[in-house]
């Protein structure tokens, strides 16, 4: 049961927030994509460091999309998701 509602965090229309941003930043052999999610609430906000599981091999910006949304509209912080598998 408690996979089942684990799991249906990550279908469905994704939660609204205010802006979207991504950014690269510079890794050690190539380009990480950074994607900036910003709460509909005022500043100051906290700050919250996504970075999906996955081994190193399974994930990425959309497969966790509505997850992080949720995770900003529910909590009120901006969350920062690291796609660490240096694809932008």
């Amino acid at each position: 049961m408690r996979f089942q509602l684990i799991e249906a965090r990550f279908f469905g229309e994704p939660e609204a927030v205010r802006t979207v941003r991504d950014i690269q930043i510079q890794g050690p052999e190539s380009q990480i994509g950074v994607r900036l999610y910003f709460p509909d609430s005022p500043a100051p906000h906290p700050i919250v460091m996504f970075i999906h599981g996955g081994g190193w091999v399974l994930g990425d910006f959309p497969t966790h999309e509505r997850f992080v949304r949720d995770l900003v509209s529910e909590s009120g912080a901006l969350a920062v998701f690291v796609n660490y598998k240096g694809e932008a």
